[in-house]
């Protein structure tokens, strides 16, 4: 049995896009990503991924001194010692752990938290159609229906960065567009104010189709959430950004009917696991965010299969669904030997072989490494 970790490296990849891409805040020029690789002194070696945007140098130091030479078979209080440096080089770090565990226990991540309920998780595919396209709108349903294309049953799709009248027409031409029992959800992260995010809710012809409206308005109150839930039918989801104090509060006075964190962003899997129990006391529905990390997403992929499904047969959803980003992006499109792919009913198919239950790709740390840390 492994007893102790060896090696701990730090992979910072960029890549250069030749098309930007964006959301309501504005325009992106690459992708970037933190791949983590841990190896104990048998041998074992673990991957783990994080969001690397405002990690300085020192933290990724500083976060190689408390895991080399700790025990991956008992990682919470390194986990939570790292959490001090930074919370997501924690996390990034706990799922190359998680990794190292399921291989050693000749188990797969799902099995460690209690085992899967499903062998294949619901899924959604996410886009970034905010672009400098001509015609904006033609672009968008050119990604919807490339979604569409490549198997996924449901959509979300980016508002709040046009007048509210130039994103009620996208949303209409994306709805015709995709067939009639593909949801759309729709993402303004957080960038209108109540009364539009009114407007945009009860303007919408087929309300019936929107699985979810998300980030309508700012994460600094939780109360206009609850506002604006309370007006329509829409289903008002959030919380991708906001603190865990925060997203209790939502759960605890029903702010929001779906929240979002993200289990790299938010910490690890012991807080997201402490939101599903919450979540559960006070009927919110939880749908964790993923963009930027493959290996974030297959660890995500994990703990969803491992929580039980929705009570109520007639929900957009069966399960908590995976976000799945599908703009171009080497940095997880070939990251992994084999890629995520939904079946025939939309669904991702979770891994069963131990750890994570993937191979990563080495030559992609090799060729998009802008420097490697620690």
């Amino acid at each position: 049995m492994a007893d102790k970790v060896r090696t701990i490296e730090f992979h910072d990849l960029r890549h250069k896009l030749s098309r930007r891409y964006g959301d309501a805040m504005g325009l992106k020029s690459e992708r970037r990503t933190v791949v983590v690789r841990v190896a104990t002194e048998d041998g074992v070696v673990g991957w783990g991924e994080f969001y690397g945007q405002g990690v300085v140098p020192d933290q990724f130091r500083l976060a190689a001194e408390l895991v080399e030479g700790a025990s991956p078979v008992a990682s919470n209080p390194v986990v939570d010692k790292l959490s001090v440096v930074n919370p997501r080089i924690a996390a990034g770090i706990e799922i190359a752990l998680w990794d190292i565990r399921g291989k050693i226990a000749g188990l797969s991540m799902a099995e460690l938290l209690g085992g899967p309920y499903r062998a294949a998780q619901p899924a959604y595919a996410s886009l970034q159609n905010v672009s400098e396209a001509p015609d904006v709108a033609a672009a968008a349903v050119e990604e919807a229906l490339t979604a569409i294309a490549k198997g996924y049953c449901a959509v979300k799709m980016k508002i709040g960065w046009h007048a509210p009248a130039i994103d009620l027409a996208w949303i209409e031409r994306v709805l015709q567009a995709l067939p009639a029992d593909v949801l759309l959800a729709i993402d303004a992260n957080r960038m209108l104010d109540l009364p539009v995010a009114r407007h945009i809710a009860g303007a919408i012809r087929a309300p019936e189709r929107i699985a979810w409206f998300e980030e309508p308005v700012s994460r600094a109150w939780p109360a206009p959430y609850r506002e604006l839930r309370d007006s329509t039918a829409i289903a008002i989801a959030g919380g991708e950004s906001m603190p865990i104090a925060m997203l209790e509060q939502v759960i605890a006075t029903r702010a929001m009917d779906i929240i979002n964190p993200d289990l790299v962003g938010h910490g690890g899997v012991g807080r997201m696991q402490h939101l599903f129990a919450l979540c559960a006391t006070q009927g919110v529905r939880l749908v964790p965010h993923v963009f930027d990390g493959q290996l974030a997403r297959v660890a995500t992929l994990h703990l969803l299969a491992a929580q039980p499904a929705w009570s109520e047969r007639q929900s957009a959803f069966q399960a908590a669904p995976l976000e799945c980003d599908i703009s171009p992006n080497p940095l997880r499109d070939d990251l992994l030997e084999i890629a995520l792919k939904p079946d025939a009913a939309g669904c991702i198919a979770v891994p069963t072989a131990p750890g994570l239950g993937i191979t990563v790709n080495e030559t992609i740390l090799r060729t998009h490494a802008i420097k490697l840390a620690a």
